[in-house]
């Protein structure tokens, strides 16, 4: 084994080991493998440098909750210094949920790991959940666990904190994107929207030029007033 994969692995362990700390800001980064999870944390400045591992193969990337601390983009910075003052703002990179029969547990780690982040006066901000407007497995991608989101949420009226995040519009027809966009909203994601839950489009998240992530990031500091 090289230095550098040791490196690589040793740095993704205690990235993955990380706990918060109080008065962090947490928002976890949900979704289906290959959704764009990695590329949206890399869309904002991680505090310290690095970048959140993003993958470019079927294997799946990310197996642990790994913590990125942001650094607040200046169009934000100044507007919400009052709610965020010295508070760390973490983005949460989750493992994807890719079968039935793991995405419950997978969901459950997250609030078990929540929940002990809870006792250090952590905060949860709110939760991301992205999907690839361009991949065909829309079911697949589009489904969420409504249920658990709402015992990881404390309660149903809490979903005005969820975004839903669709992804890569530079890589479908806009007409495509829109019907599918559309479906998504009128049946997986009818409860949560229903429950206060906002629909959000990003492109470009692992080029040189990403936009909208910026908007899904105000969106929950908004709420955060609230």
């Amino acid at each position: 084994m090289s230095i550098a994969k040791l490196y690589s692995i040793l740095r993704a362990f205690w990235r993955g080991a990380q706990e918060g700390q109080a008065g962090d800001i947490l928002i976890p980064i949900m979704g289906i493998s290959g959704a764009g999870k990695s590329s949206f944390i890399n869309a904002f400045k991680i505090a310290g440098g690095g970048s959140a591992k993003v993958g470019h193969t079927l294997q799946v990337c990310t197996h642990g909750i790994i913590m990125y601390s942001i650094r607040l983009p200046n169009e934000l910075a100044s507007e919400y210094k009052a709610v965020i003052k010295s508070r760390r703002i973490v983005l949460v990179d989750t493992p994807g949920f890719d079968t039935s029969a793991e995405d419950s547990d997978t969901l459950f780690k997250i609030t078990e790991w929540l929940n002990k982040q809870y006792t250090k006066r952590a905060t949860l901000g709110g939760v991301v959940y992205m999907c690839d407007i361009s991949m065909n497995r829309i079911n697949k991608a589009a489904r969420v666990n409504v249920e658990r989101l709402e015992k990881m949420l404390g309660g149903s009226n809490s979903f005005q904190r969820v975004v839903l995040v669709t992804a890569a519009w530079d890589a479908v027809k806009p007409e495509v994107g829109a019907k599918r966009e559309e479906e998504f909203c009128l049946s997986f994601w009818r409860e949560l929207i229903a429950g206060g839950a906002v629909v959000k489009r990003t492109r470009n998240l692992a080029g040189p030029a990403p936009s909208g992530h910026v908007e899904v990031l105000r969106h929950i500091l908004q709420s955060l007033r609230t």
